[in-house]
């Protein structure tokens, strides 16, 4: 019986033309136009990593020249006294890590992209060694996740770029 379930299942998602967008490789298009974006340097260690981690999901070429440019600023917010004991001392805190970012053309200096994506991750707060290595250790983590949102978004505008241009294409 669960076999004919998941057997039905599966002819259901596949008469709709389902497409799961984090199980699917994008289209070569895609990740040509997403390898023609720049990424200006980000501030600090995080923006490095976050950089880092961005060059290597959008497989970004440094040899080619660049049709677009992507420009990131990182905002940190720390939300302390998260858990506190009966002795009023806190044992949590929370980080939270904002990426703000701009997709701009090259040649126009139009603005293709203009938004915000978040993260954030709680952690212990003990000694102080413990707990600056404990910050340390989410910020690199938070900007592992920025890195996979703003990817992800990057790549979805790319896609729907490229699906309005052949819809166009297709009635004239």
């Amino acid at each position: 019986m669960r076999f004919l379930s998941l057997l039905f299942l599966f002819f259901i998602c596949t008469a709709c033309s389902f497409s799961p967008l984090y199980f699917e490789k994008p289209d070569e298009n895609v990740l040509q136009e997403t390898a023609q974006i720049q990424i200006e340097p980000i501030e600090g260690v995080l923006g490095y990593t976050l950089r880092d981690q961005l060059n290597a999901k959008l497989q970004t070429n440094a040899s080619e020249p660049s049709k677009y440019t992507l420009k990131i600023t990182i905002s940190e917010n720390i939300i302390g006294d998260l858990g506190i004991q009966k002795t009023n001392f806190a044992t949590r805190s929370r980080l939270i890590l904002t990426a703000h970012y701009i997709l701009k053309d090259r040649q126009t200096n139009q603005v293709l992209l203009n938004t915000d994506t978040s993260a954030s991750g709680s952690y212990n707060l003990t000694t102080a060694y413990s707990t600056m290595t404990a910050q340390d250790k989410m910020r690199q983590n938070l900007a592992k996740i920025l890195a996979d949102n703003i990817s992800i978004r990057l790549l979805m505008y790319f896609k729907k770029q490229e699906a309005s241009f052949e819809s166009t294409k297709i009635s004239n």
